[in-house]
């Protein structure tokens, strides 16, 4: 598979990607923020594991009333990082984006989290609306440069699905909003797109492991194995 210019999310056509943390003092953390085209976006969830951590995940059975997002937050700080989701609903409903309801809009915003209370930081030094509102912010912030995958600029924000017993995983997959409706594919049209996802999950569960920094008694893949990061010619 061919990737794209900045091999990342930011590759997908009318998709924005913002990114804030907070380091020092207590704080080890941060949040993502993937905010959906004009129209929002179609979306689907797959959530295992044990003890997953979301946020109206519910929304996104297609048997259910709403049908598009406008906005997926990823973040840390476990139970207590779910409030970042809440700077991006007040943010999109700033700007009148959200499920039109008599009086105005509601956003709405899926969000999973991960368990990183006391990895290097205060145990609830953790993310909240006001960074989740400024990684939206940085989301509608043009890039100077391209974004690589391994930049420390670039978001990477990723949960594999698994089936631990003391964890769970988020897999999202989302799809812009269209005014046009297309037949569904046929057999083998449907089994390329479903091995197109299985390769940029893997890539992104990657990209995610290559992105990561350690800490002191804490090293990250590639503190371990430096020789995995491959050197641009």
């Amino acid at each position: 598979m061919r990737a794209g210019p900045a091999n990342s999310l930011v590759d997908v056509p009318g998709l924005r990607v913002g990114h804030a943390q907070r380091t020092g003092g207590g704080h080890r953390s941060g949040t993502t923020v993937v905010v959906a085209p004009a129209g929002g976006a179609v979306a689907g969830v797959d959530v295992r594991g044990a003890a997953p951590g979301t946020r109206e995940t519910e929304l996104l059975d297609p048997r259910n009333l709403v049908e598009r997002v406008h906005a997926v937050v990823l973040s840390g700080g476990s139970v207590f990082g779910l409030g970042a989701a809440c700077g991006v609903v007040d943010r999109l409903a700033d700007a009148g984006i959200g499920y039109p309801v008599e009086g105005g809009a509601v956003p709405i915003v899926p969000a999973a989290v991960i368990f990183d209370l006391g990895r290097g930081g205060t145990f609830r030094a953790v993310p909240d609306a006001a960074l989740g509102a400024a990684a939206y912010d940085a989301a509608l912030t043009p890039s100077p440069e391209p974004l690589s995958p391994n930049s420390p600029r670039t978001p990477a924000a990723t949960s594999a699905a698994g089936g631990v017993s003391a964890s769970g995983g988020v897999a999202w997959t989302t799809a812009p909003a269209s005014a046009n409706v297309r037949p569904a594919p046929g057999h083998d049209l449907l089994q390329d797109a479903l091995e197109a996802v299985a390769d940029v999950f893997s890539r992104a569960v990657a990209h995610a492991v290559l992105a990561a920094t350690g800490r002191e008694g804490a090293p990250a893949y590639l503190d371990v194995f430096p020789s995995a990061l491959r050197k641009e010619p």
